[in-house]
């Protein structure tokens, strides 16, 4: 597959400010723009196949840094002579101007320091509340947004980033993510969601979105759902103008190793449904379980050795 226009411009033009270098797409990352950014009509770069994306990954599996880059290929590509309106949300002011917004800051800062021509070029405002940006005349302003379903109400969204949505608990944040759905009159008008697991019966947009995605099995809780044949194996899915990639693999990037995880696993004080969540993106209860599954393995082997037997079992 061809890499999409967004791709390509994150691949060359998206630096990290630690290292001075463009960022390295992992091959899964890079297969899953390409299948969401790629148009319909090759001849148009706006007709895009989807309106909103789910990308859920284990911790520490560059979900953040990917959600900026995305922002910053899309203020390019889609970015037009009225400004193109992107929203980075989160639960509170502070929260939204947080990683993900203070990424693109940091970016703005290295181009100021390294190719001041350039940034007075592209940068039209860069502050704690708003990004303005021109690229050869396709304008975008980048807005942190706190959940306030009430206040955005009436925005012209094109592109809505949602940085750890299992956070979003409330009904207040369902009416929030209601009020921000791609406007149909904007053919570019997406949504991107980047976040781990939740707790059941908690991070219930979250687990909305999962189960739509992946229509997991009653009992063992696994993605029913097929995986779409052109991600080659990954588990991505699709279903009614979105795609979802939902991994539990944890060493999907290279940076994580067994040694490591091992090592968190043995860790005191992760408990093991909190390491399940964020290691292994699985859903977990919000409360520890006071007898494990493990725990009634264990027992069973140990009265069978022991002679005793189940009356119930017939």
């Amino acid at each position: 597959m061809e890499d999409a226009p967004i791709t390509k411009i994150i691949m060359s033009d998206y630096t990290l400010p630690e290292t001075g270098k463009n960022i390295e797409l992992c091959p899964h990352q890079r297969k899953i723009l390409n299948l969401f950014f790629t148009p319909k009509d090759g001849g148009d770069v706006r007709t895009l196949p989807y309106r909103n994306l789910i990308y859920s990954a284990p911790k520490k599996h560059g979900k953040t840094e990917l959600t900026a880059a995305i922002v910053w290929g899309f203020a390019q590509v889609y970015g037009r002579r009225v400004p193109a309106e992107i929203y980075v949300c989160s639960n509170d002011k502070e929260q939204s101007q947080g990683r993900l917004y203070q990424r693109l800051l940091e970016l703005l800062d290295y181009i100021q320091k390294t190719n001041p021509g350039r940034y007075s070029d592209i940068c039209m405002a860069s502050n704690r509340d708003r990004i303005e940006l021109d690229f050869d005349g396709k304008r975008s302003v980048i807005l942190p947004q706190a959940l306030d379903y009430r206040g955005i109400s009436g925005a012209r969204n094109a592109l809505v980033v949602f940085d750890e949505l299992h956070g979003y608990t409330s009904a207040a944040a369902e009416r929030f993510w209601s009020e921000l759905q791609p406007i149909p009159t904007i053919r570019e008008s997406i949504r991107v969601v980047t976040s781990y697991a939740g707790w059941i019966g908690e991070s219930d947009l979250l687990y909305d979105l999962f189960s739509e995605i992946t229509l997991p099995d009653i009992i063992t809780g696994e993605p029913t759902r097929p995986a779409l044949g052109a991600a080659g194996g990954l588990p991505v899915y699709e279903c009614a103008q979105t795609l979802g990639y939902w991994d539990t693999n944890p060493l999907r990037v290279p940076w994580i190793s067994q040694e490591f995880l091992d090592g968190v696993k043995a860790d005191p004080a992760v408990s093991e449904p909190e390491y399940r969540r964020l290691w292994l993106n699985q859903w977990v209860t919000s409360e520890n379980n006071f007898i494990t599954p493990a725990d009634l393995d264990l027992s069973t082997s140990n009265g069978a050795s022991a002679g005793l037997y189940n009356r119930m079992a017939g």
